[in-house]
């Protein structure tokens, strides 16, 4: 299965992506996606996972169960709380400290 799982520009996204995966055992890229094409391997309980990561997407390969295990996990991270900037939306945790998983680190 392969799916797309953000634009490398939402940074918010990008921090709840690498929690998920740290949050499943995967070590994520050390650095963020920089300019240009990039591939990343990762193992999630062992399974091998491709990260492929573009100015216009970042997308995810791998068994059907481990992909839907990785945006499963996506959906249900939540980013600290970011300071407002502007007019921007800012994402926030749930006011139910129960319901999310607190990251206290979430960028190498």
């Amino acid at each position: 299965m392969r799916t797309d799982v953000c634009d490398p520009a939402d940074h918010a996204a990008v921090v709840r992506l690498f929690a998920a995966l740290r949050n499943l055992g995967a070590h994520p890229p050390e650095k963020g996606w920089g300019p240009g094409t990039h591939v990343y391997h990762v193992k999630i309980s062992g399974v091998p996972l491709t990260i492929f990561s573009n100015k216009w997407s970042i997308d995810v390969e791998g068994p059907d169960t481990v992909v839907a295990r990785l945006m499963r996990e996506f959906e249900n991270t939540f980013p600290a709380p970011i300071a407002s900037r502007g007019n921007e939306a800012v994402p926030h945790a749930p006011s139910d400290p129960a319901s999310s998983r607190r990251q206290d680190s979430l960028l190498p």
